[in-house]
């Protein structure tokens, strides 16, 4: 990246001001304006809590001239209860927060969890991500190479829509595995062969929200309680997660792939 010569300290890369780097200000900014678009909805596979002795559903609430789409779940036996409204994050109504909802119900609460953020398609979502990063690197006036933009630009809506500095090596079908022994150390096995990568979290908070994201999608949690977690993927994916205080040097994270080819006879 060129010099910048706006602020105390100017170096190869950019200028750094407290520590802090120009780049890192631009991304920060792109990546915000990325995120106030991103309302896809995160599928999740599997369901704790049952329905036994709740009602629970899927249901439309009239909203001047809007259809809001809600989950509701409350015990069977009817009668007056308590309302809990379970609002979700951009990621919207999801089998984790159906799940919450569920067991609301089931402790004697009518739960309901409103459909908040208007769903797309993820073409569609990519599409607005991408230009909402792009217009926001525009507003900024540092200057930087076509492909340097092409680059952050990759890494803000891979961070928003996927998971982060790993979404490269789960696209390369070459990367049977990978290996995450710190937010900074980041392995891949490819062609049979454990490598080093140059990718790398910003921080070990950077990378506890992308577990978190990945745990999320199958219905799972990880946190203080639970501090390990096991799963599988929609795509047959292996997933191993241990955060603190159970890792002591940081959260760790492997991901075993699942082949896209299945081995045949042939």
């Amino acid at each position: 990246m060129s010099d910048v010569t706006l602020g105390t300290e100017t170096t190869g890369e950019s200028e750094t001001t407290g520590g802090i780097t120009r780049r890192q200000v631009l991304v920060a900014g792109a990546t915000f304006a990325g995120y106030a678009v991103a309302v896809d909805k995160v599928l999740a596979q599997a369901i704790k809590t049952d329905t036994t002795g709740i009602q629970a559903g899927d249901f439309e609430v009239k909203i001047g001239d809007y259809m809001m789409p809600v989950y509701e779940a409350r015990p069977a036996a009817g009668g007056p209860a308590p309302i809990v409204v379970c609002i979700s994050e951009i990621w919207g109504v999801h089998e984790w927060v159906r799940d919450v909802t569920r067991r609301f119900a089931k402790a004697g609460y009518f739960a309901v969890a409103p459909e908040l953020f208007k769903r797309e398609a993820t073409g569609d979502l990519n599409e607005r991500v991408t230009r909402a990063v792009t217009e926001q690197l525009v507003l900024d006036r540092t200057p930087l190479t076509r492909e340097e933009r092409r680059q952050i630009i990759r890494e803000i809506t891979d961070d928003i829509l996927g998971y982060g500095p790993l979404e490269p090596f789960l696209r390369d079908d070459s990367v049977t595995e990978v290996m995450v022994n710190a937010h900074d150390r980041i392995y891949v096995e490819r062609l049979g062969k454990i490598e080093r990568t140059p990718a790398a979290f910003a921080d070990n908070s950077h990378l506890l929200r992308i577990i978190d994201k990945i745990v999320s999608q199958v219905g799972r949690r990880v946190d203080e309680a639970s501090p390990m977690v096991d799963a599988r993927l929609p795509d047959g994916s292996r997933v191993n997660a241990i955060i603190p205080p159970l890792a002591l040097r940081g959260p760790t994270l492997t991901i075993r792939k699942f082949s896209r080819d299945p081995y045949t006879m042939n």
